[in-house]
């Protein structure tokens, strides 16, 4: 019999919560305005247009191409080793790899971080894209050495072997940044 009575004070106490509730009211979500790339003039998209979404464009061949970067090439030629497609070059993707090592030759803190906060997604977004993973090397002297540094840190080489379709790549004073996107 106890439990008949507590059945009934459990359904009480629900009723009245429902009645308590209060209504919620959703507001839409404003679109966020496009922000024009503030260190490389060359980003595709000017600022007052949407960003397209972007599908990697297919190549014939993993080898390089006339005017790849040496980065990509030396990424691709990794790649290829663990029997890994070719990641393709993005020139919004390079707009957030320059803005990276550049700021990191600057100020000389070889890291993720930039000097203003941001992380690579966030100055991937200024370029107009998406990114979802970040490289960098410091003090290397060619990009061949500095994928070989990559391919030996653990961490670096889960990103650089990762499930990637573009790349940006930028290289300042010896600063090397690779930025992966879908």
């Amino acid at each position: 019999m106890r439990w008949i009575w507590t059945v009934l004070l459990w359904l009480a106490a629900c009723s009245t919560e429902k009645e308590t509730e209060k209504k919620v009211e959703w507001i839409p979500a404003q679109p966020i305005p496009p922000q024009e790339c503030p260190v490389c003039p060359a980003c595709p998209v000017p600022p007052t247009q949407p960003v397209p979404p972007t599908q990697p464009t297919p190549r014939p061949t993993p080898t390089p191409y006339p005017g790849e970067d040496p980065i990509v090439t030396a990424v691709n030629s990794a790649r290829k080793l663990k029997g890994l497609a070719p990641v393709y070059e993005d020139s919004r993707l390079d707009c957030a790899a320059q803005a990276h090592a550049r700021d990191i030759a600057v100020t000389d803190a070889c890291g993720h971080v930039g000097s203003d906060g941001s992380q690579f997604w966030q100055r991937a977004q200024r370029c107009g894209t998406q990114a979802l993973g970040e490289i960098v090397a410091c003090g290397y002297p060619n990009a061949v050495t500095a994928v070989a540094g990559w391919d030996r840190s653990p961490s670096h080489a889960a990103i650089m072997y990762g499930a990637y379709a573009r790349v940006g790549v930028a290289e300042v004073r010896g600063y090397w940044v690779a930025v992966f996107g879908e």
